[in-house]
């Protein structure tokens, strides 16, 4: 077993929450998809929706909640919390 398996492993019992900002950007709609897919953490992107919504399509992916692990969007022009 790899080092990246374990940490994988150690992550999934862990549960955590993983926030990737710049949600725009293709690679982080990409390793949001593999993320969630494989069940490691639960995901707050920074984007807005129609940056989001344009990086998830050029990336070819469509990320979604994966049993535990959820995903939200904050839109970072607009939210009160940032």
């Amino acid at each position: 077993m790899s080092i990246l398996d374990e940490f994988a492993k150690k992550a999934k019992t862990l549960k955590k929450t993983i926030v990737l900002p710049e949600g725009m950007d293709v690679r982080v709609a990409s390793a949001a998809d593999k993320i969630l897919k494989s069940g490691i953490a639960s995901l707050i992107v920074l984007a807005t929706p129609d940056e989001w919504k344009k990086s998830c399509a050029d990336a070819g992916v469509q990320p979604a909640a994966n049993g535990d692990c959820k995903l939200e969007v904050i839109d970072w022009c607009n939210s009160p919390l940032l």
